[in-house]
């Protein structure tokens, strides 16, 4: 059983559900490569009520045929679930448009997105701009 927030769109039972950026694997030659997870979704739960849909708003338990080995110790803690094909990218890294005021190349931040909180590096730096070299990829949308 997968929990979180559902913020948009409909879950239903039956419906088969990604999760991304899922299984991730860094290579020595090609970098950091992700796979997402694809499963069908079993029962969906919102406290001790069993649905057959579930809408945005609230926290709702997700049951798959995700191996249990790939949940454990909150591993999937940020990832997005959504519709096959209508889950965001998966970024390894961003850019922040704002005034960057004491930022250097090659700092070292903590960045929070969503629930999830990741390593980056401060990669190049302009009055109202910074690009941010991540340490994990993250599943987002722009802006």
């Amino acid at each position: 059983m997968t929990g979180g927030i559902w913020m948009q769109g409909l879950l239903r039972v039956g419906h088969i559900m990604e999760v991304r950026p899922g299984i991730t694997d860094k290579d020595d030659y090609v970098g950091v490569q992700c796979t997402q997870i694809l499963s069908r979704i079993t029962s969906l739960f919102a406290g001790k009520n069993k649905l057959q849909f579930a809408v945005p708003g609230g926290l709702v338990g997700v049951g798959t045929f995700v191996d249990p080995a790939l949940t454990r110790a909150d591993r999937l803690v940020g990832q997005v679930l959504g519709e096959v094909g209508n889950v965001p990218d998966v970024f390894m890294e961003l850019e922040k448009q704002r005034k960057v005021s004491k930022q250097t190349r090659s700092e070292v931040l903590m960045v929070n997105i969503g629930s999830m909180s990741k390593g980056a590096c401060v990669i190049a730096v302009r009055n109202d701009f910074a690009k941010l070299q991540l340490n994990a990829p993250v599943c987002t949308r722009n802006g």
